[in-house]
């Protein structure tokens, strides 16, 4: 199955703000839309939707133009709740971290419908699991800094709370001195990037607003983003971006259906039912994703087969070179070489 993603249907916000960032940085438009027939005047129209593969060379292009050691530093420092469009709102007025909390989990697709947010409550602390459910190659870590500084700014901006306890899931990197202004003891090599707030109180209503909410204006606003949440999962292209987005950051050990249902609100009979309106199932879907980062690996010479295969989450390495010789008709080495003698050709 193939998707389209060439129609207006991101929401602009988070590229925007990083348009910004670099304008700030002294970064010429240029270098900014290069590749793109887009300007600053359309992105900082409030209503402005960009396509998927608009949105993904104009952040490949700030983020390629801005300093790799302070690139998360900067990004996360820069975006405030203004350039979360809604869900910014209905964070100014939450009363209680709680209902932040609440609010990130269900409406982050309203900032993003490639952030997931989960967040589970033990009896003395909350766990904030979170990542980037596309497949952004060797900037992926920076994007999980980036989120984690917007978190802990955001949240400790708007609450009072103490305690924090950071856990990254990759390597120690050599910026790690320039993140200790974040109020948070930090851990690396993690199973998983999570934010741990622990409440010695045991209280239900842990980190109350640093500022008086008015409830009515948070109720109010909750209604809003409920409807465009609604809205969100009735436009089709929307809904399987979110699949296969979902399906992208499992990769190494893919979801079952009834999980990755629940993580769409939505029960696994209906997950089902709405797949067949593409004519495929969730396997098939599983396969097209893994087969296309396969693809894009090998094409970028990245590594070896069997560190590919592992990564896909395959127990062996010839089951991979099988099920990717079903899909393509060739063997994943012999197809990386036709593939580089075809751009030998073309050049």
């Amino acid at each position: 199955m193939h998707i389209d993603f060439h129609e207006s249907f991101l929401p602009s916000y988070i590229p925007r703000a990083i348009v910004e960032l670099c304008l700030q940085e002294h970064i010429s438009e240029d270098v900014i839309f290069a590749q793109l027939e887009l300007c600053i005047q359309q992105l900082r129209d409030p209503h402005f939707k960009l396509t998927y593969s608009e949105m993904s060379i104009l952040v490949g292009n700030c983020l390629s133009a801005l300093d790799l050691n302070q690139l998360s530093i900067k990004v996360g420092q820069h975006i405030q709740l203004k350039d979360l469009g809604l869900i910014g709102q209905l964070l100014q007025h939450c009363p209680t971290l709680k209902d932040a909390l609440y609010v990130l989990e269900r409406y982050s697709v309203l900032i993003d419908p490639a952030l997931w947010f989960k967040v589970e409550k033990d009896q003395d602390y909350f766990v904030i699991r979170y990542r980037k459910m596309i497949p952004l190659g060797d900037i992926y870590q920076y994007s999980q800094e980036v989120i984690s500084i917007l978190l802990i700014r955001l949240l400790s901006q708007l609450f009072d709370i103490e305690n924090l306890q950071l856990h990254f899931e990759f390597s120690i990197p050599s910026h790690a001195k320039q993140l200790h202004f974040l109020p948070c003891s930090m851990s690396w090599n993690q199973p998983e990037t999570q934010l741990i707030i622990h409440d010695p109180k045991h209280s239900s209503n842990i980190g109350q607003a640093v500022s008086s909410n008015s409830s009515s204006e948070f109720l109010q606003l909750k209604q809003q983003a409920e409807s465009q949440f609604k809205d969100f999962f009735r436009v089709k292209k929307y809904w399987i971006f979110r699949v296969l987005s979902l399906i992208h950051s499992h990769l190494h050990q893919p979801l079952k259906a009834e999980d990755l249902a629940a993580l769409l609100f939505t029960s696994r009979s209906t997950f089902f039912r709405k797949l067949h309106v593409y004519h495929t199932n969730y396997e098939d879907l599983i396969q097209q994703v893994r087969m296309d980062f396969a693809s894009k690996y090998l094409l970028q010479n990245k590594g070896t087969v069997s560190h590919l295969a592992y990564t896909l989450g395959f127990s062996h390495p010839s089951n991979f070179i099988k099920s990717f010789q079903d899909y393509f008709g060739m063997p994943p080495k012999q197809w990386q070489n036709s593939q580089f003698e075809t751009i030998a050709l073309l050049d």
